[in-house]
């Protein structure tokens, strides 16, 4: 995806530098004597190559001193998420499409992130897990 992305970049880049290097054309104004034309201009170098652009800074370590939840908030946060899913009503309908969108969700970010096929499906299969938890199917 990167390379597409940088090749778009440099197409547009330089579409718009030779837009910008265009000869404007102005009509020419009605003289009644004749004249020469003008030579013709030396043509324009072609423009320089956009500069390669520069790679996303990878995300910072996460700091090695935080501190995890402990089971018992992990826990707590899980029961107060199953009541306002139980409080919504929702039908089981509802609630298969909302477990799929979960997995479809997951498995496009995973892709735009660039992980490979295997990590794509178990990113979908980890969303669809939770997604069902959360519901209590």
């Amino acid at each position: 995806m990167k390379p597409l992305l940088f090749a778009a970049i440099a197409v547009s880049a330089l579409t718009l530098a030779a837009c910008d290097n265009a000869p404007s054309e102005t009509p020419p104004a009605a003289s009644t004597t004749t004249t020469t034309p003008a030579p013709a201009p030396a043509p324009t170098p072609a423009p320089a190559p956009a500069p390669a652009a520069t790679p996303a800074p990878t995300p910072a370590p996460a700091d090695p001193t935080a501190t995890l939840p402990s089971d018992a908030e992990v826990k707590q946060a899980m029961d107060d998420l199953q009541n306002q899913v139980k409080e919504l009503n929702l039908t089981d309908a509802e609630k298969q499409e909302a477990i799929a969108q979960a997995r479809t969700q997951a498995e496009t970010m995973a892709k735009s992130s660039g992980l490979t096929d295997e990590q794509v499906k178990q990113a979908g299969d980890a969303a669809e897990n939770a997604a069902k938890q959360m519901f209590g199917l």
